[in-house]
């Protein structure tokens, strides 16, 4: 796992290299500039950008612009610095900083010092081939003044190269929230890997994100254990299910799904063809009989299949939950929810069939999450692992998604812990949460998963894997990294716009061969 820190924790880092190491706070600065020098040059070569804008605050953000600036100017790149504030405004540091550049001003006529002045600042800023935006660093909170405001916005419309020093201005690297925030092309982050650049706007904003260095070693005591963590291949290599040369179809995990209803069938076939391709030994296939004509066209052949009265309603109800009795004991993992609808009766039925059942281990997903959620208990089983999207969890826990988006990781870890559930939140980004209070973040995937049938696949391959393994946490680790390995692998091989949850599906073998060859 790759961990991540709260701008807290890096803080203590800064303020440990100043009182224990006697390191001055410009030497850090230094070391910072350097580290952001060497990874801009390698991104955007001197040869083909040579003209750079950097647009400083009045903190040690800026302080870092000024110092990235003279190292720019040094490889030859020519540079304009744009003042935001009054010089005598500048934090010490920075202050430092820019008088070396005023200096080199008065004899070097590759670097030119500005005072912003709006629209004829934006005119010349545009002619540039690359923004730095050395504003704002992570001490911000994602609440900006009007003119701040503006400014970013502005920023944003211009069409070229764009680039942070350690986080995005605009955006809280605790929450990864903001507003308004400029949106970089590459940000690279000082001290250590910040958690709010890895998910909701801070995925979306913050680019290519690269760690540079403050100069000064890695120290975990000052650290501290993280809480927060990016998921990575050697994470996934090790959740996969282990398969033992002396396994057979009845020792390797059977799932038993309980999904579709006459609106969508489709979600049902999806759900339970994709445990096998995870590994697991069998996987059983609960829906209406009503619908079995279309079921049975749907469904692979390898699917053993439920059929359940419903006195053609094509709905799940309460009635049926005895009449699964015998398949509800023999399984080793419950899915349920996929396209099960929620008509009135099916809320009561799920609500049923979890209270009586709670001993079982579940996967529960879209429309049982509704009925748990609109039950007087609401109550989750033990172990049990839920995959909401975040509007589904918005309608769970009854608070607005802007609200929300605001501080998912206070919602997140608040619900697992209440409910004792491993939550998989699915966003920009898919977040896995437990009630110990562990976030993981899952890099893997793209935009074209926003597809109907794309939920049902995790769903399906989360507990196919659970099936094997009995290990919720690592089972939604590992599915939804594989969920998003599949559907990078397809961005590449369709596009995002071509394919289809089928094609998610049939690349999840892919997806695993990948992941084995990594090391």
């Amino acid at each position: 796992m790759i961990p991540l820190y709260s701008p807290e924790k890096i803080k203590c880092l800064d303020n440990y290299a100043i009182d224990n190491l006697k390191m001055s706070s410009i030497v850090l600065m230094e070391s910072a500039a350097n580290s952001l020098k060497q990874v801009f040059i390698d991104i955007y070569p001197v040869e083909e950008f040579v003209n750079v804008s950097v647009i400083c605050g009045k903190g040690n953000n800026a302080g870092d612009g000024f110092a990235l600036a003279r190292l720019l100017l040094e490889e030859g790149y020519i540079v304009s610095v744009f003042l935001l504030f009054e010089s005598k405004l500048l934090s010490a540091d920075a202050k430092i900083q820019f008088s070396i550049l005023e200096n080199i001003n008065k004899t070097n006529k590759s670097i030119s010092l500005h005072p912003y002045q709006g629209e004829k600042s934006l005119a010349e800023i545009a002619n540039s081939d690359v923004i730095v935006d050395a504003i704002l660093g992570s001490g911000g909170t994602g609440l900006l003044s009007e003119s701040l405001n503006s400014l970013l916005i502005s920023l944003n419309k211009i069409d070229i190269e764009k680039f942070s020093i350690d986080i995005p201005t605009g955006l809280s690297a605790e929450t990864g929230y903001g507003e308004t925030v400029f949106n970089a092309d590459v940000t690279v982050t000082l001290g250590g890997l910040k958690q709010g650049l890895f998910f909701s706007r801070g995925y979306i904003y913050s680019g290519d994100v690269y760690l540079g260095s403050i100069g000064i070693p890695r120290n975990e005591d000052i650290l501290g254990h993280p809480n927060v963590f990016l998921i990575g291949p050697e994470d996934v290599k090790a959740a996969l299910p282990n398969k033992a040369k002396d396994i057979h179809k009845y020792s390797s995990g059977k799932l038993f799904t309980i999904a579709g209803s006459k609106e969508f069938p489709g979600a049902a076939s999806l759900a339970a063809s994709a445990a096998f391709r995870v590994g697991a030994g069998a996987s059983v296939l609960a829906f209406p009989a009503s619908i079995a004509g279309i079921i049975h066209s749907l469904c692979e052949p390898h699917i053993v299949i439920r059929k359940y009265e419903d006195n053609n309603s094509g709905v799940f109800r309460a009635e049926n939950v005895m009449q699964l009795e015998k398949d509800i004991a023999g399984t080793d993992v419950i899915s349920i929810g996929s396209g099960l609808g929620r008509d009135e009766a099916t809320l009561t039925a799920v609500e049923k069939l979890i209270t009586a059942n709670a001993s079982k281990c579940f996967v529960i997903d879209a429309d049982a999450l509704f009925a748990i959620s609109q039950s007087k208990a609401k109550v989750y089983p033990n172990d049990c692992i839920v995959t909401p999207h975040i509007g589904e969890f918005s309608v769970m826990i009854d608070v607005r998604i802007d609200e929300l988006r605001k501080d998912m990781l206070l919602y997140g870890r608040k619900f697992s812990s209440q409910t004792k559930s491993i939550m998989v939140l699915k966003d920009f980004r898919t977040l896995i949460f437990t009630p110990r209070g562990e976030v993981y973040i899952s890099p893997y995937g793209n935009s074209g998963l926003a597809k109907f049938g794309s939920g049902d696949v995790l769903t399906g391959i989360i507990g196919g894997i659970y099936a094997q393994t009995k290990d919720a946490l690592s089972s939604a680790i590992c599915g939804v990294a594989l969920h998003g390995i599949a559907a990078d692998i397809l961005k590449d091989k369709l596009t995002i716009y071509g394919f289809t949850a089928t094609d998610l599906l049939n690349a999840i073998p892919d997806a695993i061969k990948l992941i084995k060859r990594e090391k």
